[in-house]
Formats: structure tokens, C-alpha cells, sequence
């Protein structure tokens, strides 16, 4: 899938529009944000597109299972938000570029 259209569904979804990704906080009461109520030992990486929530790995086995779930790492969200963010960056240094050549 062309990164671009994936960044564009990702930012049109109610959650993942509004959810931030960075998972390498080392503070105890943001990391404590990011553990799963349920199983408390797993951080809560993943999406579900049909239940419109974020979760942890094993809650993936328990209540997201069905064919109707569509589950997103959100470290893979994260990567692709980086790499658009470097795509913009270059293609304005590209149009800068042409302008000034032209």
C-alpha cells in the first residue's frame, strides 16, 4: 500500500488521529498510561479498527480475534508517521531546488 494513501486513512481515524505513539517514555507514570489493565506486564502497542481501541498482545487473543478486527501494530503507525514526516521534508527540499533552477 502507497504510504501516503495508508498516512491518509490513519489520520482520518478517530483514534489514531489523537493517539501518541511514543512508547520509549521512561517515565513511571507515563509508562504506567501504556500498560494494559488486564495484563498489566504488556504494554498496549496495538489497535483495533472495529472496536476503536488499544490494547495489548495477548488482549488480541482474548477480544480481537474476530474477522471483523483489523489490528495495527502502533509501532509500525509510529515508523510510518517518521517516514512521511522524512518524505515531506524531502520533497520540499526537492521543490525548493527546482524553483530555484528554474
Amino acid at each position: 500500500m502507497n504510504i501516503n494513501i495508508l498516512y491518509e486513512v490513519v489520520e482520518k481515524d478517530p483514534v489514531l488521529a489523537k493517539t501518541s505513539f511514543d512508547f520509549e517514555a521512561e517515565e513511571d507514570e507515563q509508562l504506567a498510561e501504556n500498560l494494559c489493565t488486564e495484563h498489566p506486564e504488556r504494554v498496549k502497542h496495538f489497535y483495533c479498527s472495529n472496536h476503536l481501541t488499544i490494547f495489548c498482545r495477548e488482549c488480541i487473543k482474548l477480544h480481537h480475534s474476530d474477522d471483523a478486527c483489523f489490528v495495527v501494530d502502533l509501532y509500525e503507525i509510529q515508523r510510518m508517521r517518521q517516514l512521511q514526516q522524512q518524505n515531506m521534508v524531502k520533497n520540499q527540499d526537492q521543490a525548493r531546488k527546482r524553483n530555484k533552477n528554474a
